[in-house]
């Protein structure tokens, strides 16, 4: 019994509405309740839940409990929302959704905006934030997770929910944005061909309403998108989490990265730097999203910054630099990549864990970490840089944004 109450595959995605009807009842909820102090995986804990709900009844609420959990880091009001799985998995994060619903505040919508395949309301809840929303959501369960998750930020009011498939509805409207379903055959695609809605309904979509946003998968290869816009990597806690294409008026330049929650970005109309010197006195590491739209000579531009090599994504400096859009590291020692020696200095620096960020160099990074390491000292990173035909292994100290600043 213990491992069909597992919180994971067994569960059906989504929820059916006869699960959401007992969820945010006021026995589902004391099962919620209930279900957020047990064990899963002790048979007593199992018991006593087993008392109040059924065997489906009772692997949603630890399927919800365990989804809650997770999303405290996407919503903060996440103790109160539904969510299924997969649902939640695709659901745009709080912070994001605020992020992109102010670029849609500034076209001063007079009419609801759409948003086309709402989900669980993760865009919603920015974009109600700012304008009239009307929610299209072809799956009646997560329809109905979206309307209770507007409930729970009292935007309710402020959205109109349509349970359609997007080509049955008529597009009318001051703008749109699209979240397409990442998904084919039950696993997430990067391929746009296996987006649903494909490439022929969403040019349909841009032909009805020009001005909108279209959320893609970060690692999507945005050079072959069919679409004129902006493309922008959206990071958020130094992980690229959303590539969206801005069309229409929303559209402002051609490509842009955006670093969340300091709400920076960088854009390609920044002036470029192409300078080329050896490694200074601090190492500056990208951010991936930086990296990923090849804005790394518009990043030297803005921080003046230089190359170590063509092609090599680190920048160095002889000047301490505090930005979002890369880590600042200084430089404590640099010598020919060999692990023994290198090993070796370590422990006479009285190195603690350390990071290992290979930049050009084949190794496992895991393995080599793990043998570098040593159970007390400080903490240090190690670049791996492949300068002309030599790897060389740079020891570093990590700064913070604070201890960056001049």
């Amino acid at each position: 019994m213990c491992r069909l109450l597992r919180p994971h595959a067994t569960m059906p995605e989504p929820f059916d509405q006869t699960i959401i009807d007992f969820l945010i009842s006021p026995t589902g909820k004391e099962a919620v309740e209930l279900g957020q102090r047990l064990d899963p995986t002790r048979p007593a804990d199992v018991a006593k839940l087993r008392t109040i709900c059924t065997l489906e009844q009772a692997r949603a609420v630890l399927e919800l409990v365990d989804l809650r959990r997770r999303a405290k880091a996407k919503f903060s009001r996440a103790e109160s929302m539904l969510f299924d799985r997969v649902g939640f998995e695709q659901s745009t994060s709080e912070q994001i959704a605020l992020y992109k619903a102010k670029r849609f505040e500034r076209i001063e919508p007079q009419a609801p905006i759409l948003d086309l395949g709402c989900g669980i309301g993760g865009d919603a809840i920015g974009l109600t934030a700012v304008a009239e929303v009307q929610a299209i959501e072809r799956s009646a369960a997560r329809l109905r997770m979206a309307e209770h998750n507007l409930e729970v930020y009292g935007r309710r009011d402020r959205c109109r929910f349509i349970g359609r498939d997007v080509r049955e509805v008529p597009l009318t409207g001051p703008a749109f944005h699209l979240d397409p379903d990442r998904r084919s055959a039950g696993r997430r695609t990067v391929r746009l061909e296996e987006y649903e809605p494909g490439i022929e309904l969403t040019s349909a979509i841009l032909r009805a309403v020009p001005t909108g946003a279209i959320k893609l998968s970060p690692a999507l290869n945005y050079h072959d998108l069919p679409w004129p816009g902006e493309i922008e990597m959206i990071s958020e806690a130094g992980e690229c989490k959303q590539l969206v294409l801005w069309t229409g008026e929303l559209a402002e330049t051609t490509l842009r990265a955006t670093v969340l929650p300091q709400n920076v970005s960088l854009t390609d109309r920044q002036e470029p730097r192409y300078e080329v010197s050896p490694i200074g006195r601090y190492l500056y590491d990208p951010d991936g999203g930086v990296v990923r739209l090849r804005l790394l000579p518009q990043l030297a531009g803005l921080l003046d910054l230089d190359f170590l090599a063509p092609g090599q994504v680190v920048l160095t400096s002889d000047s301490r630099v505090s930005s979002p859009l890369a880590e600042c590291f200084e430089v404590e020692e640099t010598i020919p990549f060999h692990q023994p020696k290198l090993r070796k200095l370590l422990r006479t620096r009285g190195v603690g864990t350390v990071t290992v960020k290979p930049r050009g160099a084949k190794v496992d990074v895991d393995r080599l970490a793990r043998d570098l390491s040593a159970k007390q000292g400080d903490p240090r990173c190690v670049f791996l840089l492949r300068l002309e035909k030599q790897v060389l292994a740079v020891v570093t100290r990590r700064l913070s944004l604070d201890q960056a600043q001049d």
